[in-house]
């Protein structure tokens, strides 16, 4: 058997330009009856949904992803004339997309007809192709790991801004963040392995012990500084950091609780 990303489609920038030209026909919000598989597929919108396996909780996490680059676009009035052709622009959600046309084109300085026929496809592009540069920086671990999605950077340094409490609970979520992914892969590999010298047991309870340490840190995180974390330049919500490390199936609320309170009292 191959590996069971194969059978997921490559994204691109052609099959994400298609599908911004869909939602262009309606405006954002994307409803779920227009989203095309390359967007819910983006590793960006996968990283940032709260529910990494909920087809709603990845598309509510693409509408986020795709309004902060609109209204973060570099080009002032380009960005104006996509906060319009996207239905972002105040007074133009819902509207038909002849009155967006007609308002994008006004910031351009150009009328609706040349701005439909010559420059509304080129700014699609380019937002399809700025949209896939976010979806680069979130690449596969490993091959044979369990499909971790990371941000892609240099080495993180240390700023004289840095010496500071939340930096502090930042490295010390992603140090967690690796140990339980590292618990992970060893319980995998002791599974194919009966005469391994750590037993399979062992590295269960260590699992266990990993993901309420993370737990522990992340609601301490959330308490004092909200649900998001900015590392590397990219965003993350703190939720998924467990899935990020190789978790799947989700923990439930009770589990949380018990595992959260274990290592507590381990920690002490």
């Amino acid at each position: 058997m191959g590996d069971q990303n194969e059978s997921q489609p490559e994204v691109t920038i052609a099959g994400l330009r298609q599908a911004l030209a869909t939602i262009v026909k309606a405006g954002l919000p994307v409803r779920a009856q227009d989203v095309q598989a390359p967007l819910l597929q983006h590793r960006g919108v996968i990283a940032r949904a709260v529910v990494p396996d909920d087809f709603f909780s990845l598309l509510d996490a693409c509408n986020d992803v795709l309004k902060r680059l609109l209204r973060r676009w570099h080009r002032e009035a380009e960005r104006a004339a996509l906060l319009a052709l996207f239905g972002i622009e105040k007074g133009y959600r819902g509207v038909t997309l002849g009155k967006r046309r007609e308002r994008a084109a006004e910031h351009l300085s150009y009328d609706a007809t040349h701005f439909r026929k010559e420059v509304e496809g080129k700014l699609v592009t380019a937002v399809a192709q700025a949209f896939y540069q976010d979806h680069l920086k979130y690449s596969p671990r490993t091959r044979y790991a369990p499909p971790v999605i990371e941000a892609s950077g240099d080495t993180p340094t240390i700023g004289p801004g840095d010496y500071n409490e939340q930096e502090e609970l930042v490295s010390r979520i992603w140090s967690e963040v690796y140990g339980l992914r590292a618990e992970i892969l060893l319980a995998g590999r002791l599974k194919k392995d009966p005469d391994a010298e750590v037993p399979l047991e062992e590295a269960r309870q260590q699992v266990l012990l990993r993901t309420g340490r993370l737990l522990n840190l992340i609601e301490r995180y959330k308490q004092t500084y909200g649900d998001r974390i900015l590392a590397g330049g990219t965003e993350w919500n703190v939720e998924g950091l467990i899935r990020l490390a190789g978790w799947r199936g989700g923990v439930p609320a009770q589990i949380a609780n018990s595992l959260r309170l274990t290592s507590s009292v381990q920690m002490h």
